[in-house]
């Protein structure tokens, strides 16, 4: 087990991911305030713009090169992946409550592993499956329990 400390890249990617698990948290509770008065992609078109002048900082103050080829891969991901999933995100809602469209956006590493094998032919180890299936365990437990809350 890797020691605590912030020389230590485990203890520092550990700490981005829960803050990253936090603010994913807002933004799911607050877009689902504001996804009843306004369309999604007008949503997500805010949210690219503010992330990205917020973010822009880090480009003059981390060390990285970005090749044009590099850029082309970036903008197929942030087109595909960020906008139009994304904008549909934001638009189930409308439907959904924030608790259950993250729990369904939980299952996104699960895709994530069965997309790998499927178009990158990644052969998985038991880690991941044993991942995967804890993924899928606390879905189906948070399921259910929030049906049996609903009905109380």
């Amino acid at each position: 087990m890797p020691e605590f400390s912030f020389q230590n890249s485990y203890t520092i990617g550990l700490l981005v991911g829960l803050a990253s698990a936090v603010f994913y948290s807002l933004r799911n509770i607050y877009s689902r305030k504001i996804i009843q008065k306004h369309p999604g992609d007008v949503i997500m078109i805010y949210q690219l713009i503010i992330s990205s002048v917020l973010l822009s900082p880090l480009y003059f103050l981390l060390d990285f090169e970005i090749t044009m080829s590099d850029f082309k891969y970036l903008l197929v991901l942030g087109l595909f992946t960020t906008v139009i999933g994304h904008t549909l995100f934001l638009y189930s809602l409308k439907k959904l409550s924030a608790s259950t469209a993250g729990i369904l956006f939980s299952l996104q590493p699960v895709y994530a592993i069965i997309l790998a094998i499927i178009v990158i032919d990644e052969i998985i180890t038991s880690n991941v499956i044993l991942g995967g299936g804890l993924i899928l365990l606390a879905v189906v437990f948070q399921s259910v329990w929030h049906t049996q809350q609903s009905r109380e």
